[in-house]
């Protein structure tokens, strides 16, 4: 760490002097009193107020982290203009015994989730740098990159996470990277950390409701409820559940007479149809006065209230976009058998794959159980079917991979055969195979109750659905 930082620090050689004699070749290694004092001095160097920068909004973030086999380091700094890197806040941590059993692809990975949460405040609405010595994070962790589909779940969690952010990650050599690297090497005994408090960016939020912050805590005092809460936070005492609105204590804080929730202010009752009034001011409807409510205020059922004023705007009503009332599409009867049948499969369904085929003008249903559905296993099936009851006029389906692949439509092209594919999520336009899917499923896992074969179940259900009289026509499924 000095190395990396000794730039900054004015007579670096003569404050060392008595440690870089001890490297000396042929110098036995004795430490002395010099020696204890020089490392003090360096170490209080490093914490002065000449070396560490105060936080500004305007230049550019960097944090570099960095892990070793027990411990993460965190090092946050700000880039002046004439490229030197002053730090704003370091932060070490101990693995805990689970954390250490981690690869160490996980542990680089899990001092980038601690640094970020550990400087959190800083990285809201800011864009920043972020510096590993791990080169395989710099392609699993990137923004502008997908993450891997093979990735393990905890790395998923971690990438998860860090879409909250807006960063850029890079790779730097470890010999450069020596800040966040000596943290990991010395860190704390203490394995966990607390989140600083930040009061100003709360009032911050406070001042912009419409609402004064005098207001706010005048009326907070004389909320019943919520001086309950207000209460169990002055004196430590536990309150029911209920009187917390079935909240964890700790997420509540009391920030100048106020009672936020997070980052939220708490609405007391007097005040919240003020506040639903100049929430719905813009009149930009439930989705986006919720995402409004969410970044400022909070109280028990405000998603609710919010979505009940929408409904009885007499103006939003009024102006609402009505959906086009669209002619239901009603099949013509068909004539005679195969004039048009209707197609659809029943996927991974007690582990096959079935295709259902039903002819329109009786009723008759066809199933197969297959290996896969694959365009060509479909066509067999198909010919198959064809051979035995003639060619259709007009074959129905879904806009599935198979029944619009190239070499199917060929197929029915070439057998004089019409592809009538059904609109995209309107399952009930192919209802006649979609209704025979739910038929077969019930009465398949009734019949498998006894661990039966199921090649036998499903004859002998086809078997008894063809001997029935159809509700629709009263005849019998005959083909």
């Amino acid at each position: 760490m000095i190395n990396y930082y000794g730039r900054l620090i004015k007579n670096l050689s003569s404050i060392l002097y008595p440690l870089n004699r001890l490297l000396c070749k042929n110098t036995k290694f004795i430490w002395s009193k010099e020696c204890q004092k020089s490392f003090e001095l360096v170490k209080q160097k490093l914490q002065s107020e000449e070396f560490l920068a105060n936080f500004d909004p305007k230049l550019p973030l960097v944090l570099a982290t960095d892990a070793s086999a027990y411990g993460v380091g965190a090092v946050l700094s700000h880039v002046y203009s004439n490229g030197e890197e002053r730090v704003i806040q370091y932060a070490p941590q101990t693995l805990s015994e689970t954390q250490r059993k981690y690869s160490q692809i996980d542990k680089e990975a899990y001092a980038i989730i601690f640094g970020i949460k550990k400087f959190h405040q800083y990285f809201y609405g800011n864009t920043f740098t972020l510096y590993v010595d791990h080169k395989p994070l710099v392609q699993i962790l990137s923004p502008q990159k997908g993450l891997p589909v093979y990735s393990a779940m905890r790395m998923q969690h971690y990438a998860l996470y860090l879409q909250g952010f807006n960063y850029q990650i890079k790779y730097r050599n470890t010999k450069d990277h020596g800040n966040s690297d000596c943290l990991s090497r010395l860190p704390i005994n203490e394995s966990k950390f607390d989140h600083d408090v930040i009061n100003v960016f709360q009032i911050e939020t406070i001042e912009t409701l419409p609402i004064t912050e005098k207001d706010l805590a005048f009326y907070t005092d004389r909320d019943p409820d919520l001086k309950k809460i207000i209460g169990n936070l002055q004196t430590g005492i536990n309150i029911a559940e209920k009187d917390r609105f079935h909240i964890t204590q700790n997420e509540f804080s009391l920030q100048q007479g106020i009672l936020m929730r997070g980052h939220r202010a708490v609405i007391p009752k007097q005040l919240r149809t003020r506040i639903l009034q100049e929430l719905y001011e813009g009149h930009l409807g439930v989705v986006k006065m919720k995402g409004l409510a969410r970044g400022f205020c909070w109280w028990p059922g405000i998603d609710r209230e919010i979505e009940n004023l929408a409904k009885t705007c007499k103006n939003c009503n009024l102006e609402r976009n009505n959906p086009a009332i669209v002619e239901k599409h009603i099949w013509k009867p068909c004539a005679q058998p195969f004039e048009r049948i209707h197609a659809d499969f029943a996927e991974r369904f007690m582990g096959k794959y079935f295709f259902i085929l039903v002819d329109s003008f009786t009723k008759y249903p066809f199933v197969y159980i297959m290996k896969d559905i694959r365009a060509k296993s479909t066509i067999n099936v198909c010919r198959e079917i064809f051979a035995a009851f003639g060619l259709p006029k007009l074959f129905v389906s879904d806009n599935g991979p198979t029944f619009t692949s190239y070499q199917f439509k060929q197929f029915l092209s070439q057998n004089g055969t019409i592809l009538k594919v059904i609109a995209p999520y309107h399952p009930a336009t192919n209802g006649q195979a979609e209704r025979f899917i739910q038929t077969l499923k019930k009465s398949l896992l009734k019949l498998q109750c006894n661990n039966s074969n199921l090649d036998q179940n499903l004859q002998k259900l086809l078997l008894q659905y063809r001997t029935m009289p159809h509700t629709t026509t009263n005849e019998h499924h005959q083909c």
